[in-house]
């Protein structure tokens, strides 16, 4: 009897046997532990399944653990750590990120118009890639909040003009990876 496969395990073997012929180029990154990884906080000891990652423009990479546990018949709310905070329980298949759009490059999203700064992607265990996009300028003297678009309904303006340090990591100032939620049957990208 052939082994059942996951979702998951579904997915990536799609993407290294689907033909990208007359696909857009993807931008390619590296993070150090694979989605569908289980995994444990060092700092916290909190213990559950990789489900998302995320690179920022000027920051560390940051990854979303879902613990496999529920309160009161809900599972219990996801932790967001830095890369260097994970120590690897059970690892997945490592596969690499792939991503249509650059860190620092203009996009738009085709349905609000909003137009800025691609400044995080996030990748995602089940869903499609999500990019961070920041307008440039403040408002009331405040930037303007970030806003979080999936990929299929981001359209690039501009090439990205920024080199990022390879040395540089720090940081992400209290950012969290966009998310995408399901507002009324639709889904709605939402930065967080």
């Amino acid at each position: 009897m052939a082994e059942k496969k996951t979702q998951f395990e579904r997915l990536i073997e799609d993407d290294k046997l689907g033909d990208d012929e007359g696909k857009e180029p993807v931008q390619e990154s590296s993070f150090a532990y694979a989605l569908g990884s289980e995994v444990e906080d060092k700092i916290t000891g909190y213990k559950g399944i990789l489900s998302g990652r995320t690179e920022w423009l000027f920051g560390c990479r940051r990854y979303i653990i879902q613990s496999r546990e529920k309160k009161d018949g809900v599972p219990v709310k996801s932790l967001s750590v830095d890369e260097d905070s994970i120590k690897v329980l059970t690892a997945a298949d490592p596969h690499k990120a792939r991503f249509k759009f650059k860190l620092g490059a203009t996009g738009k999203c085709l349905i609000s118009g909003y137009q800025g700064l691609i400044v995080g992607r996030t990748e995602w265990l089940y869903g499609e890639a999500v990019y961070n996009v920041q307008t440039r300028g403040l408002h009331e003297g405040r930037p303007i909040e970030s806003y979080g678009v999936n990929e299929k309904g981001l359209e690039l303006v501009e090439e990205s003009t920024i080199q990022k340090p390879v040395s540089e990591r720090g940081s992400m100032d209290g950012r969290e990876p966009a998310r995408t939620q399901t507002v009324s049957g639709r889904s709605a990208a939402v930065a967080r």
